[in-house]
């Protein structure tokens, strides 16, 4: 199991850091790297979807500010303003990133992991494999893994 083999228990049984910019930005650029790399590795067969993809391009800045709530809770998000009923709170933007395939994404997860060499990133590991989830995007399609790379 990945959260086992990344000692997740170890990471979120310590007081685990709030991503600022430069950390979101790490993460995003050895995104594109990995992207980049897999695709020139094992280039998509015609007419099959990619592997993994950014959402859009669009930009979204969300009324949250990220914060540590501390004990169980975590780390997490707050509004920065009052927000109107109705308003927009999250979408998925250039930072949302798909995974067609499981394995695409455990390979994400393991450059992750192995990236810096010893002593290995458990933390970042861990907190990308918690923060994806699964759904389709489009309506009756198939399911596919998401993962936002910011503070949402």
């Amino acid at each position: 199991e990945l959260h086992a083999y990344f000692s997740c228990r170890r990471w979120f049984a310590s007081k685990t850091p709030v991503y600022d910019s430069e950390k979101w930005a790490d993460v995003r650029q050895h995104w594109n790297d990995f992207r980049d790399e897999d695709a020139r590795k094992y280039p998509v067969s015609e007419g099959e979807p990619e592997w993994a993809y950014q959402y859009t391009a669009d930009e979204f800045d969300p009324p949250t500010i990220p914060f540590f709530a501390g004990g169980a809770k975590g780390r997490g998000l707050k509004a920065s303003r009052d927000i109107s009923e109705g308003e927009l709170a999250f979408k998925a933007t250039n930072n949302t990133v798909v995974f067609t395939h499981g394995h695409t994404w455990r390979k994400f997860l393991f450059s992750l992991y192995e990236r810096n060499g010893e002593p290995y990133d458990s933390g970042t590991a861990c907190d990308v494999l918690v923060w994806s989830w699964v759904q389709p995007i489009e309506e009756d399609g198939p399911l596919v893994i998401v993962a936002d790379l910011d503070n949402g």
